[in-house]
């Protein structure tokens, strides 16, 4: 008998998916109490690292989400090598492409000093606003939110460019890929910056003073990945010098970002409290692509066969993406 633990919020029509499953038992805890993850040969949840060592019987996990820096970079934490981590890459994509492109366009035409002059009481003309048609946009992580994204700027004509750890051409709807080491000859040419790094040993400050002085002073910078990725006190200073033009975050290190870093007081910044992928339990498309994978998972994981997502713990990728 498999002992299931289901630790994430459940709605009726889920249950289906895998409770008629043959040899398991299915135990349902948000809170992954210790007697429960005890229990447990298979968890669907989001387990604190420092309780994986309560984990005795544990060979799968299940991430519902896509970041596994808690797991992977932790020097704290071993996850523990005989335990196989997927995570629920795939899901997210489509819904922080969206933010992504409003936060572009809300930039281009300079939304965030119109709403300052707003509260201010008063209103002046900053300008034509930009345009994102025809533009470069360089997407540094080209995963699945990378892609979303580059899918979404197609019908604007831009020329997209991927970032990678492999130097492979991804073909649509990419025109051209390169890797890391090349970053400091794309800048210069870049209208969008996309930044949507995961959090990983080698991400770390992959954006910092050098690569943002070789940014156009026109460009915009956005940030969905993770805040490690960029240096942000340097990314401060850069927006004070006015290259690059203006910058969206959805992530920050620290995180939340201190009420008095100068970041905040930026005019030409846009903050928001990492919500664009806020989504799993919120938005039905993304739920039902996280249960579907947790079930179809499921049945690979009985039949012993290779699972979805599966993800290497040393590097922080999934292992399609090695």
């Amino acid at each position: 008998m498999t002992h299931v633990l289901i630790g994430v919020p459940v709605r009726q029509e889920d249950k289906p998916l895998w409770e008629n499953m043959p040899g398991c038992e299915f135990r349902y805890d948000e809170a992954l109490s210790e007697e429960n993850l005890a229990w447990a040969d298979v968890i669907f949840g989001a387990v604190p690292g420092k309780k994986l060592s309560l984990c005795t019987q544990l060979k799968w996990l299940q991430y519902p989400f896509a970041g596994v820096e808690r797991y992977c970079l932790r020097n704290d934490i071993t996850f523990p090598a005989h335990v196989t981590l997927t995570n629920a890459t795939g899901a997210f994509g489509p819904c922080i492409a969206e933010y992504v492109l409003a936060a572009v366009l809300g930039l281009y035409n300079k939304f965030p000093q119109y709403r300052d002059m707003q509260r201010a009481g008063g209103f002046s003309d900053l300008g034509m606003p930009l345009s994102l048609y025809g533009d470069t946009v360089l997407v540094v992580g080209a995963g699945n939110i990378g892609t979303a994204f580059a899918r979404l700027t197609r019908p604007f004509g831009c020329r997209n460019i991927a970032v990678r750890r492999r130097k492979a051409p991804l073909g649509e709807p990419f025109d051209e890929t390169y890797t890391l080491r090349e970053l400091p000859a794309l800048l210069p040419q870049a209208d969008v910056v996309l930044c949507a790094l995961p959090s990983t040993r080698e991400t770390q400050h992959v954006m910092g003073a050098e690569q943002f002085a070789l940014m156009k002073k026109a460009s915009v910078f956005i940030n969905v990945g993770r805040g490690s990725a960029v240096d942000t006190d340097a990314l401060a200073a850069a927006l004070r010098a006015g290259r690059p033009g203006a910058a969206a975050l959805d992530v920050t290190q620290p995180e939340p970002l201190p009420a008095d870093h100068p970041l905040r007081q930026c005019p030409t910044a846009f903050i928001t409290p990492h919500i664009a992928g806020i989504s799993f339990g919120h938005r039905p498309e993304v739920t039902d692509f996280v249960m579907n994978l947790f079930a179809r998972n499921l049945q690979r994981f009985l039949a012993g066969q290779p699972l979805r997502n599966e993800v290497d713990t040393m590097l922080g990728y999934t292992k399609k993406d090695t």
